[in-house]
């Protein structure tokens, strides 16, 4: 079993914000100090290219006051060079910020590959001037720019090459333990799932046994990285917008999982060597005589360079595969979905005051809908003087009765103030609009005078609270009582439809459900605008910008969308890269931030269909074309009177057999003049 551990992976919400901030600044700052490094390399040194182990050396030089760390003699860019203070054994060195000082040609050639520690007890150190004691003191005299480092990591650093300095044994090899991760959490993590498989292998004390028949592997998750560059992945995969591992590609998370699973221990280590050197020679800047370049490791002659052979070959073969499924559209992305009722909150925790109404007065429809119990709607709304158009007007003499207590005109009632829809609470009312459980969509029509349907399509946003009683019903077809919280907060033209038997039921929406959709010529907005920009700019496919997922239903007649592929979180690197008109990038980003809020209404204009998958991600058969807004259009139809008409006439005739008849003389008692 593979784990790629990432350190801050179980870290909260609101502590990995934190984090992100707190690492982009100390980027940013970072940023700007290594871009005035590279102007003084340009205008006091005069070089043109500037490479990454130029900076690292003008800051060393700068840090140290111009000396070397080991001798204390003067150095300048062109004379000094990076030395790792303490190496490593076997191939490559720790690359740690605080292993490297800039010293002096000859103190990096005396020292060699031997830790400093015990390099200034030999007589040629001696004799050069070298000593411990010596090179403690000029880390102490460090000249560290607050740009490069904060007070802390100052400190932290000063610390750490101190330590560097007094070690006097070579930093372990490369091996199993330094590949794999050791931050606390992944290494609780590894404990606690090999228990699980090989629990009776464990001794009394709790080491783990080696016998285990399920082996248990945390990684690094820079280790994920490395092997995808080393086997081609990055550059090669066919993620939306870039052939490298993006962002703004959610099925980067499945490739990962691939990389994952293809690891082995020797692989593993190859490419933490190889990582290891290349990050080595970077820094100093040229190779070392007994090293090999990165990119050729491991040559022939290298131990694990068969198992590195096989591992890359079945690498090569997992990116065909990849490649396949992503192009075909086999790499599905599932979004959360609640369909039971749950131990979700039920409102939200502000309580607001109710608004008191006398009960004599005129109430409008619009207050009425809030009445803050079911009982007294259903009380006012079935009062002789009630209008749905008006509601009701003043009276000196009304008088009703709400669960066994009777009120006059002059008594107080109680209703939810604002216009969200709301549940009585402690006196008072909270919002419930975080608490839907799913919207039913319908298929609606008014018929004028003449018989001509105009088909509109609506929805029922279904709050929890109403379905508390129907919990051992089927939560998604179980009727709403007209004066439910989610009649009276929906849409007072698909309310009607539905109590006048004029909507048809069409099936349900809940967040997380995946949408696709057609796009068709739809004019200049924010969605041409996200459409274009992914499929022409970025050469997007099309089968991924019309994938979509529903992201709430916080409006009565309009659905928030979401990309359901593309994320937001890829679009710094896009932005990058590809120079783009500000109004069209103003528009993606909207779409991204807010949303598609698109009106139901319309939704038959993108043949939008919801797609459901069995656990596998595979589409379910039954819903692999639930096209709840099949094209709504206006047609001519029957009134109930000209139907009643054809068939009496269709009776009338049946004995000549013909239809036709029927129909012929249904018209002429319609349409009299027009009989020709």
């Amino acid at each position: 079993m593979q784990i790629e551990h990432v350190r801050n992976g179980f870290a909260s919400i609101p502590s990995a914000r934190k984090d992100k901030r707190d690492y982009e600044k100390t980027l940013e700052r970072r940023k700007k100090y290594r871009d005035q490094q590279a102007e003084r390399l340009k205008d006091e040194f005069g070089l043109d290219k500037i490479r990454e182990d130029s900076i690292r050396r003008l800051e060393a030089i700068t840090r140290q006051n111009g000396q070397c760390l080991y001798c204390g003699r003067t150095i300048t860019l062109s004379t000094c060079e990076m030395d790792h203070i303490v190496p490593r054994k076997g191939v490559g060195s720790t690359n740690t910020r605080d292993n490297f000082a800039a010293v002096c040609k000859l103190c990096n050639q005396m020292k060699s590959n031997t830790p400093f520690a015990a390099w200034a007890r030999t007589d040629s150190a001696k004799q050069r001037g070298v000593s411990l004691s010596d090179a403690i003191s000029r880390v102490r005299m460090f000249n560290i720019d607050s740009g490069e480092m904060n007070g802390r990591e100052a400190r932290n650093f000063e610390q750490g090459v101190i330590r560097r300095l007094s070690q006097t044994e070579w930093d372990e090899p490369i091996d199993n333990r330094s590949i794999e991760s050791v931050a606390w959490m992944a290494d609780e993590l590894h404990r606690r799932i090999d228990w699980y498989y090989n629990s009776s292998r464990y001794e009394g004390h709790g080491t783990e046994s080696t016998e285990g028949s399920t082996k248990v592997r945390v990684y690094q998750g820079s280790l994920t990285s490395e092997a995808r560059k080393a086997s081609g992945i990055d550059g090669q995969i066919h993620f939306a917008g870039a052939s490298y591992k993006t962002r703004l590609d959610r099925r980067h998370h499945a490739i990962d999982a691939a990389v994952i699973a293809m690891m082995t221990q020797g692989a593993a280590q190859t490419l933490q060597i190889r990582r290891n050197l290349r990050a080595s020679q970077n820094a100093v800047g040229y190779i070392e005589p007994d090293e090999i370049a990165w990119r050729d490791y491991p040559a022939e002659h290298n131990a694990g360079y068969a198992a590195y052979a096989k591992w890359l070959d079945s690498m090569y073969k997992l990116l065909d595969l990849l490649n396949d499924a992503l192009d075909n559209d086999r790499i599905p992305v599932i979004h959360a979905q609640r369909y039971s009722l749950g131990n979700s909150i039920a409102h939200d925790a502000t309580i607001r005051p109710l608004d008191r109404v006398l009960l004599g007065s005129a109430i409008s429809v619009e207050t009425i809908n809030k009445a803050s119990t079911p009982a007294l709607y259903c009380a006012l709304t079935r009062l002789p003087d009630y209008s749905a158009a008006d509601g009701l007007p003043a009276s000196e003499n009304r008088e009703i009765s709400v669960n066994g207590i009777r009120y006059s005109a002059h008594d107080n009632i109680t209703f939810f103030s604002g216009s969200s829809a709301q549940i009585a609470v402690q006196n008072g009312s909270a919002d419930i609009g975080s608490a839907i459980h799913h919207a039913r969509i319908y298929k609606c029509y008014k018929e004028n005078k003449k018989g001509i349907r105009t088909y509109f399509y609506g929805m029922i946003r279904v709050f929890q609270a109403d379905l508390l009683r129907a919990a051992h019903d089927d939560l998604f077809t179980c009727q709403l009582p007209v004066q439910s919280v989610s009649m009276r907060y929906a849409d007072k033209k698909v309310v009607d439809a539905i109590l006048s038997g004029r909507a048809e039921y069409r099936g349900y929406l809940v967040v997380g459900d995946e949408i696709e959709v057609e796009f068709n010529d739809q004019g200049n907005n924010a969605i041409a605008s996200f459409k274009n920009f992914f499929e022409h700019e970025l050469s997007v496919s099309p089968d991924v910008v019309n994938k979509w997922v529903v992201a709430g239903l916080m409006e009565p007649t309009k659905i928030r969308l979401r990309p359901s592929i593309l994320s937001q979180e890829g679009m710094d690197r896009i932005k990058e890269a590809h120079p783009v008109d500000a109004s069209i990038l103003h528009d993606v980003e909207s779409i991204f931030d807010k949303g598609w809020r698109m009106a139901v209404g319309t939704a038959s204009k993108y043949k939008m269909r919801v797609v459901r998958r069995n656990v596998f991600g595979e589409k379910r058969y039954t819903s692999k074309n639930i096209c709840l807004f099949a094209g709504a259009s206006t047609r001519r139809s029957m009134t109930c009177k000209a139907l009643g008409e054809l068939l009496t006439a269709h009776k009338c005739m049946a004995d000549c057999g013909t239809f036709a008849g029927a129909c012929l003389s249904a018209l002429i008692m319609r349409n009299p003049r027009k009989s020709h």
